[in-house]
């Protein structure tokens, strides 16, 4: 599915929620595209979005990946959106992202051996900030005003690769974790 994209102007800009599959989306589309910049966040806390405003002043052959509650100005050109129909999941993914502070895995990294033999530690209240956080930016993505090209969800991604990163590595105690979030979610309504 990603893989048969055909953009028909630029530049691209894709708005997500966390864990989602945007990085993916990004790459393989930074791959096809490879002539465009690629730019990654550049709204969010901590990263500086001044290379990005300059470029973007007098060129629009770029991709910009951005989360819905950093970035949402609506785009003159191919926008995507990308989503998780699994809110458990892609709230398990989060913590485990945050518990490691590690956002993405290269497939070039030796450390992604460590990770499926760990054993994380289960806090309820990062779950609880998590779960009300990837809600929030859920709905951002979700009711943005903004005509899209793309509408993508990381469930129809089954076969899509890319040639730098991995799908989250999942330690030995996923279980316990995802039901330590379900107790929270379910807690919600």
């Amino acid at each position: 599915m990603i893989d048969s994209i055909v953009v028909d102007r630029f530049p691209i800009t894709i708005y997500a929620s966390p864990r989602t599959g945007s990085t993916l989306v990004a790459d393989i589309l930074r791959t096809k595209y490879s002539q465009l910049k690629s730019f990654n966040e550049s709204f969010a806390q901590g990263h500086d979005p001044v290379p990005f405003i300059e470029y973007a002043k007098n060129n629009n052959l770029y991709i910009l990946k951005t989360m819905a509650l950093d970035y949402s100005v609506p785009g003159t050109g191919f926008n995507i959106r990308v989503r998780r129909k699994n809110l458990l999941d892609q709230i398990t993914s989060g913590y485990i992202a945050k518990a490691r502070n590690t956002w993405v895995y290269h497939k070039s990294s030796a450390e992604n051996l460590s990770y499926s033999t760990e054993i994380l530690p289960v806090d309820d209240v990062l779950i609880k900030r998590l779960v009300h956080g990837t809600i929030r930016y859920n709905h951002a993505v979700d009711n943005l005003n903004i005509s899209f090209d793309q509408d993508l969800w990381y469930e129809d991604f089954v076969g899509a690769t890319s040639d730098n990163f991995l799908p989250t590595i999942q330690p030995l105690n996923y279980e316990e974790i995802q039901e330590a979030i379900k107790l929270v979610v379910a807690n919600l309504g």
